[in-house]
C-alpha cells in the first residue's frame, strides 16, 4: 500500500530486548508518498499501527526540519485508511 504525502507517522526506537517502540512525543508528517507493507506485530497500544517502508521515507517535524530514514514506523489506526492510495479499492 502506499502512504500519501501528509500522512502523520511516528518512528521507532529500540527498546526492551531489542523490539521496536513508537516515539510518540514527536510526530512527523510524511513530505512525499510512500511504499509500505503492514507488520502484523503486537504493540504499539491500541491506537498505533507499524508499517515497514519499502523504499526512502522523507518527512518534517513540527519545527519543519527534515528527516530521512527508512524502516519501521507507526501510523494512527485511523488515520491508516485514510491515508493510504487505495489499490482495487482494498488497504491492508
Amino acid at each position: 500500500m502506499k502512504l500519501k504525502l501528509g500522512t502523520v507517522v511516528y518512528r521507532s526506537e529500540r527498546g526492551h530486548k531489542g523490539f521496536y517502540y513508537p516515539v510518540r512525543s514527536r510526530s512527523l508528517t510524511l513530505s512525499s508518498a510512500v511504499e509500505v507493507r503492514s507488520l502484523t506485530w503486537v504493540g504499539g497500544g491500541p491506537s498505533l499501527r507499524p508499517l515497514y517502508a519499502l523504499g526512502d521515507v522523507s518527512a518534517f517535524d513540527g519545527e519543519g526540519h527534515y528527516h530521512h530514514f527508512g524502516g519501521v514506523f507507526w501510523i494512527s489506526k485511523e488515520d491508516l485508511f485514510d491515508s493510504c492510495e487505495k489499490s482495487k479499492n482494498v488497504c491492508d
